[in-house]
């Protein structure tokens, strides 16, 4: 039977969930939304340190070519995929999410993340900063399957395993204004310039 046929408890069944569901997404991401965002700040420069310690091939691709993370990735932090991947896609990318003990929406999200970027590497490596921009920028995940999403999690759960005690003690040796440095400034002068005549475009 559906919602519409009257019974108060299933109503209040799907009150208590979506309650439930709400007071764990924002339990896990308050420093997302207060003044400069040092949660988002933090994932990102967490993403970054993750590609270059797992994808060191793919991270000095984006900085040869002048690719600052906080061009393509605030979005991802801010919105956990609900722009880039079809509603399908993000529901159950945010069922795993919920069901990491309170860390899915903070910290298992850079992982999937990282191997999501990962994916994309063949193509990127052959790309200059213009066209990795746009690229990033409007990720082509219309084709992506149920199958690649359940191997992207898993991938993520191994990356996890593998590289979290080198991203935290990274982490712990950078202290939070030289990351917002690192991300802010991590960019030459040239694509600067070459940035805000995309954004203008």
């Amino acid at each position: 039977t559906g919602l519409g046929d009257g019974s108060d408890d299933r109503l209040g069944e799907v009150d208590v969930d979506s309650y439930w569901c709400l007071d764990r997404i924002l339990s896990g991401v308050q420093d997302h939304y207060t003044p400069d965002q040092p949660g988002i700040q933090e994932m990102i420069f967490r993403l970054e340190a993750l590609i270059k310690v797992a994808a060191p091939d793919l991270w000095n691709h984006l900085m040869d070519e002048g690719v600052n993370f906080m061009h393509f990735s605030f979005k991802w932090m801010n919105c956990f995929f609900a722009r880039e991947l079809p509603l399908c896609h993000v529901l159950r990318v945010w069922d795993t999410y919920l069901s990491e003990d309170g860390t899915g929406f903070d910290d298992f999200h850079v992982y999937v993340c990282a191997i999501i970027l990962s994916h994309y590497s063949s193509q990127l490596m052959k790309m200059e900063f213009e066209d990795m921009f746009h690229f990033l920028q409007n990720l082509p995940t219309e084709t992506l399957t149920k199958d690649d999403i359940e191997m992207f999690l898993s991938q993520a759960f191994v990356w996890r395993t593998l590289f979290a005690e080198s991203i935290n003690r990274i982490s712990m040796k950078t202290p939070p204004s030289e990351r917002r440095a690192s991300l802010v400034n991590r960019r030459t002068s040239r694509n600067s310039f070459r940035l805000n005549n995309l954004k203008a475009t």
